[in-house]
């Protein structure tokens, strides 16, 4: 439970909103979202970590899953609506302090289309998106 995470679907003109990752080498694309905090709700945790990763005014809609990971994380999944705002991280983001030239968080816009093309972690997010975007 101590790594439970909160995720936020955004679609906007066929496009999902995803944070590509360079890690040891390897690219790879998430939902934004993160950790839950210590008594935090994951409703809570998901709107601020859309803020954090992206910029991104949104609002939450509904929640839409409960995935588990293969090391038994629980991911909640929640469907949220773009407002406004540049994407971009948040100067002041736990993201940005992390980041190196080994090490980076990009939020794109990726067409929905081209999710069976890539690398998404954890795995059970891209079967859920399949499934949920029927690509």
């Amino acid at each position: 439970m101590k790594n439970d995470r909160a995720r936020a679907v955004i679609l906007k003109d066929g496009y999902l909103l995803m944070i590509k990752r360079l890690r040891a080498d390897n690219i790879y694309y998430v939902l934004p979202g993160g950790k839950i905090e210590e008594g935090e709700l994951p409703e809570t945790t998901v709107m601020r970590e859309v803020k954090e990763e992206t910029s991104l005014d949104a609002r939450f809609i509904k929640k839409l899953d409960i995935l588990t990971g293969k090391d038994g994380t629980l991911h909640h999944i929640y469907l949220c609506e773009y407002i406004s705002r540049v994407l971009k991280l948040t100067i002041n983001s736990p993201e940005v302090a992390e980041s190196s030239s080994g090490n980076t968080y990009t939020p794109v816009w990726v067409n929905i289309k081209e999710i069976t093309g890539l690398q998404v972690w954890p795995e059970e997010s891209k079967i859920f998106l399949l499934n949920y975007l029927k690509t």
